[in-house]
């Protein structure tokens, strides 16, 4: 009925939209479009998988988180759903080794700078139980001066998140890859 032709039209623009990068309406016509309740279950999928790719675009990792968990709830056989999930978890890494890399930036001279950006992502995609992670903390701490244990200790933790981030991407991708349900 018209309501499908609503449907249709809002899930078009919104696809366009998408393209232009306009993510909040296409967010919204999305969102219509799902609420609307006339799509066949497959398309009502990918609609929802669009939804997720607005919110890593937009970096809204949180809200992304949300939605590929509701997927994987209703289907823990997903493989698709886990693969968006380690794509917010990578997300979510990259952003906290930035805020990191802004500190650095604004801290320390250009050569110290280069090194503690390596030895910082180095830190940041290592599992976050390796027995070797405080020794290459020491490492990157120790190119801060003497008096600034703040920037050091800020510049730690976003390498600790990153840390976290990836080993939760990584457990995401690798199931993605097993023989789901099988």
């Amino acid at each position: 009925g018209d309501s499908e032709i609503a449907g249709r039209v809002r899930l078009a623009r919104g696809r366009i939209l998408m393209d232009i990068d306009a993510l909040d309406r296409a967010r919204e016509d999305f969102q219509l479009v799902l609420g609307l309740g006339v799509l066949p279950p497959k398309e009502a999928r990918e609609v929802e998988d669009d939804l997720i790719d607005l919110d890593l675009r937009a970096g809204k990792f949180a809200q992304g988180l949300e939605r590929v968990k509701a997927l994987i709830d209703r289907d823990p056989n997903d493989a698709t759903a886990w693969a968006r999930k380690g794509e917010m978890h990578r997300g979510m890494a990259e952003r906290a080794l930035g805020q990191a890399r802004e500190i650095i930036a604004n801290r320390l001279l250009a050569d110290t700078g280069d090194r503690a950006k390596t030895v910082l992502d180095r830190l940041g995609a290592m599992d976050p139980v390796d027995p070797k992670r405080p020794a290459v903390g020491r490492d990157l701490s120790v190119l801060f001066d003497a008096g600034d244990e703040k920037h050091s200790q800020q510049v730690l933790r976003f390498a600790d998140q990153a840390s976290s981030e990836s080993e939760n991407a990584r457990v995401a991708f690798a199931t993605s890859l097993s023989d789901l349900g099988v």
